[in-house]
């Protein structure tokens, strides 16, 4: 039956609506009980019996399933007998004192034969819009799905991703720098605390991901030399702002494995701030590309990023990446 309370009133107040029309139009010498009985309310009764057969029966048992040969015959069957009976109930209960004319019963017949089509096309139109309403619902329902699903999956990718570098850089510093690579692994168990707990909801205050920056950046100083300068900024004016976790790592990993150099002096910029409804972050390092040996899981986080970023903020995103006299710089500004 009706699953919608809306849309059962809506039915119940067409149907009152046709049951009274006869009052607004006719005249008052038509208006006998008898007359809005055979004239209207008889009728009504038989193309309301057509309406609900196929609105709960004929339409979902064959047209739905594409049955159009059965939907056609069933009707026309229904339609021969609802009007075979309503026409036998009529003048039953017709007054033969009524005035008519040469030709009227045909009339009536056609008239009726007319209603009846009608009544079938309203049905097949209602119930075909509710039908393309609820599976286009559906399909974006499912769409939605599958994107969160797709989503959670390339976040999870980041993890890894920086698992493996973390791990590399301490593998790095374990026979060089013993106590540097115990303190490594301490800051990258802070770090993995947020991965593991923080992250798996779909946006984080943008405050907290500062903060993880902030210790990802503390933890990849204890590998660096004096050598290298990193200058960040980070905007204190961020309460209230979410943003979907680890879109600014990849950026910065890239920063730290593409901006450093053993024998150069090198700089690393961060800046992140929001001037209005934009947050632009920007990264900025010297170029020192790696050979290719050293260019283990280079590009997923990349990649990564622009996928998540394709998804999440369609036309509401710009990155660029611009290298100038060895300087690449990688600007990322989100419409929030």
């Amino acid at each position: 039956m009706f699953k919608n309370k809306t849309i059962l009133f809506l039915h119940l107040l067409v149907w009152a609506i046709l049951f009274a029309s006869p009052y607004f139009y006719s005249a008052k010498e038509f208006l006998t009980p008898r007359f809005l009985w055979v004239a209207y309310w008889i009728p009504n009764f038989f193309y309301a019996t057509l309406f609900y057969l196929n609105f709960f029966v004929f339409i979902q048992r064959f047209l739905y399933k594409r049955k159009i040969i059965k939907y056609v015959f069933y009707n026309v069957i229904m339609v021969v007998v609802l009007l075979f009976l309503m026409i036998q109930v009529k003048e039953y209960f017709s007054d033969p004192k009524w005035p008519s004319f040469p030709g009227f019963k045909k009339w009536v017949l056609a008239r009726s034969i007319l209603s009846f089509l009608i009544t079938l096309a309203i049905v097949i139109a209602a119930r075909m819009t509710e039908f393309w309403i609820v599976t286009d619902r559906q399909k974006k329902d499912i769409e939605n799905q599958y994107l969160k699903t797709e989503l959670t999956l390339l976040r999870y990718q980041v993890q890894p991703h920086f698992f493996f570098n973390s791990l590399n850089n301490i593998y790095s510093m374990i026979d060089i720098d013993p106590e540097s690579a115990k303190e490594t692994v301490h800051g990258l168990a802070k770090l993995m605390r947020y991965l593991l707990y923080e992250t798996s909801i779909e946006k984080v205050e943008l405050s907290k991901e500062i903060e993880f920056l902030k210790n990802f950046i503390s933890l990849m100083k204890i590998r660096l030399s004096e050598k290298v300068k990193i200058d960040t900024y980070f905007d204190t004016h961020v309460a209230n702002i979410k943003i979907e976790p680890l879109l600014f790592l990849p950026l910065v990993e890239n920063a730290f494995k593409h901006g450093v150099s053993a024998l150069h002096k090198t700089e690393i910029l961060i800046d992140l701030r929001v001037e209005g409804n934009i947050l632009i972050f920007i990264v900025q390092n010297h170029y020192y590309p790696k050979r290719e040996k050293d260019r283990g899981g280079s590009g997923v986080g990349l990649d990564n990023l622009y996928q998540r970023l394709w998804k999440l903020y369609p036309g509401k995103f710009d990155l660029s990446q611009q290298l100038h006299n060895q300087l690449y710089t990688t600007t990322l500004k989100l419409n929030l």
